[in-house]
């Protein structure tokens, strides 16, 4: 099981080539980070010496409770070995294989609905954003589709529902309880004001305040029973 430390320092070649990556705590995170979280993270593993680096992306206006990333996969070596942090030569390794197969993909996730349609690409381990009733509940109230979200959100409201569905770490019987009010008054405002609170609280989760970029939801942008435009 790797440490932070040492986690830090396998990483250090990438960070030297990379400005616009910084390393907090076991994540190297890509900035700006705004509404979509985009990291490498080095995982800790049951052998000392050993750790595991996966790519992933998460949205931040949830209420999340954790610093967990639910889309990822595992970033393999060229030798199909496990990745030693004593190996010579592995933070070039790792460097360049960050660089081949992660950064490409990481770099082209901008805005909400990039993050929507990697999800609906069919990648094996990447749910889909509309896969659970709560998560898609903040996607329509984030794109301004309010229709959609007041549907939604009666779903919600079944006892038997939104504990099968919830998934562990985070806290989305606040979403029905948090927007359910603003929706049915069609308070684009508060909706706004409550998904940014939300943000903030992952921000704290990840430990990535400093680095978080409060901006405009595409609800914002919008004006009262417009078309809701693609994800920013």
């Amino acid at each position: 099981m790797t440490t932070i430390k040492q986690a830090q320092t396998v990483a250090r070649k990438f960070l030297g080539r990379n400005p616009d990556a910084v390393m907090v705590q076991r994540h190297i995170v890509l900035k700006p980070v705004g509404h979509i979280l985009r990291a490498i993270h080095l995982k800790r593993t049951i052998d000392k010496a050993s750790f595991d680096p996966d790519w992933g992306v998460t949205y931040m206006f949830a209420p999340r409770r954790n610093g967990g990333i639910g889309w990822d996969e595992f970033i393999q070596r060229r030798t199909r070995h496990s990745w030693r942090i004593d190996e010579p030569g592995l933070d070039e390794e790792l460097a360049e294989r960050i660089e081949e197969v992660a950064l490409p993909i990481l770099r082209s996730i901008t805005s909400i609905q990039d993050f929507m349609d990697l999800t609906a690409s069919g990648r094996p381990l990447f749910p889909h954003w509309a896969a659970i009733p709560a998560r898609r509940l903040l996607f329509e109230a984030a794109l301004g589709d309010l229709e959609g979200a007041r549907r939604t959100c009666c779903l919600l409201w079944h006892p038997k529902l939104m504990p099968r569905n919830a998934p562990s770490g985070d806290d989305l019987l606040d979403v029905p309880q948090k927007l359910g009010p603003l929706l049915a008054e069609d308070d684009r405002a508060g909706i706004a004001r409550q998904l940014t609170a939300w943000e903030r609280q992952s921000a704290q989760s990840f430990k990535i305040e400093k680095y978080w970029q409060p901006s405009p939801f595409p609800i914002e942008l919008q004006t009262s029973g417009t078309t809701p435009a693609p994800g920013a």
